[in-house]
């Protein structure tokens, strides 16, 4: 699961340092499941609504019919008929809640069917990255008496690719989201739709709720989600190989004593960025001088973006817009707001961040916490 800032870059929630960790993969699974947990909340609420309605139909309908004295008052028939009709009305609406009941526990038998299957593919995965993972450091502390294994275990490390099941299940995942927060959504609208026919008096009882649902933001809340349970940026970094033959070369920072070969690991660095296994008929040389990392692979979150804060040229008919939840500037080009707030939106812009000003003061914030009023 992930999320684009203004450049596009994105924030992914499974980030984790630890190579063997799949903390990221355990929080995407503990939130489907605790949406299983909803979805059967919310079947238990239109089960037991369900039947109350039945029972208070039937008992309607009981009444109605053991009523006696029909002979002394006129319009007493038309009183019971219409009791019995009424109670006839509750039981249709309890078929038509168990209705509902049922596509929702389909619903939700679909999505576990579509999650034990990825489940299974990721414990498949784990097991094997454990396994490769425990084989690399017995290489590693046995490697004079294991040469012949180095080439078993580079081909076994070609042919896993651990960040291509993660991404599949990543997007798997965010899919199922979206799916259930909006039939949830759906359900609980007709839900409600069908007890306001029922009584008007109850109809305003539930338009709170309406007005409630009216305001579910599924981008909204999954950002949320995202900026609370994220681990990091960047995937782990992968193990790097060490030439058991070159003991000439000065280790590297935080690895053990084991000496590599900067010839050996250039070539291992291309397996593992997915380049083809090449070979030469001269013997490895040591290089003349270790590279060290450039300034270029920092990575900025936001590019700084020249705000043109103009005061003569606001539109007085321009609409008003609200903050829905509370933003928190990342640089200088972006504006502080607090759910509540009254802003003009001066531009809207395509990557998702408006211009707005407050007070004067002007700045980006996201298109999503904003509403128009």
């Amino acid at each position: 699961m992930e999320i684009e800032n203004s450049q596009g870059h994105g924030t992914h929630v499974c980030g984790c340092r630890d190579f063997t960790a799949h903390t990221g993969y355990e929080v995407l699974l503990q939130r489907l499941l605790d949406g299983r947990k909803m979805c059967k909340d919310v079947e238990e609420l239109l089960r037991q609504r369900a039947q109350a309605e039945e029972r208070y139909g039937k008992e309607l309908v009981q009444i109605a019919r053991k009523a006696g004295g029909q002979t002394e008052i006129k319009q007493r028939p038309t009183v019971t008929l219409e009791t019995e009709n009424v109670g006839s009305a509750h039981i249709q609406l309890a078929l038509a809640l168990r209705e509902e009941l049922r596509s929702l526990e389909e619903f939700r038998e679909r999505q576990k069917e579509q999650r034990k299957k990825y489940e299974a593919v990721m414990d498949r995965v784990q097991k094997s990255k454990l396994s490769l993972y425990k084989k690399t450091m017995e290489s590693k502390k046995a490697y004079d008496q294991k040469c012949r294994d180095a080439d078993d275990a580079e081909q076994a490390f070609e042919r896993v690719s651990a960040n291509g099941h993660q991404k599949q299940v990543e997007k798997a995942f965010q899919l199922q989201e979206f799916d259930r927060l909006t039939i949830l959504r759906n359900a609980l609208w007709v839900h409600c739709n069908q007890l306001s026919m029922q009584c008007v008096k109850d109809d305003e009882l539930y338009e709170e709720v309406r007005l409630t649902l009216e305001g579910c933001n599924v981008d909204g809340d999954i950002n949320g989600f995202i900026q609370s349970k994220s681990t990091g940026r960047e995937p782990p970094a992968p193990v790097p190989y060490q030439n058991y033959y070159d003991r000439e070369v000065t280790p590297l920072i935080g690895s053990p004593s084991v000496q590599p070969s900067c010839g050996v690991i250039k070539r291992f660095s291309g397996l593992l960025h997915g380049s083809p296994k090449t070979t030469s008929s001269q013997p490895p040389t040591a290089p003349t001088e270790i590279l060290g990392p450039t300034p270029e692979r920092n990575e900025l979150v936001y590019a700084a973006i020249d705000v043109q804060a103009t005061q003569g040229n606001l539109d007085p008919s321009a609409p008003d817009y609200r903050a829905l939840y509370d933003y928190t500037a990342q640089n200088s080009d972006e504006l502080d707001i607090s759910a509540g707030d009254i802003l003009v939106v001066i531009s809207e812009g395509e990557d998702g961040w408006w211009t707005v000003e407050r007070n004067g003061q002007r700045g980006f914030v996201p298109g999503s916490y904003l509403e128009k009023l």
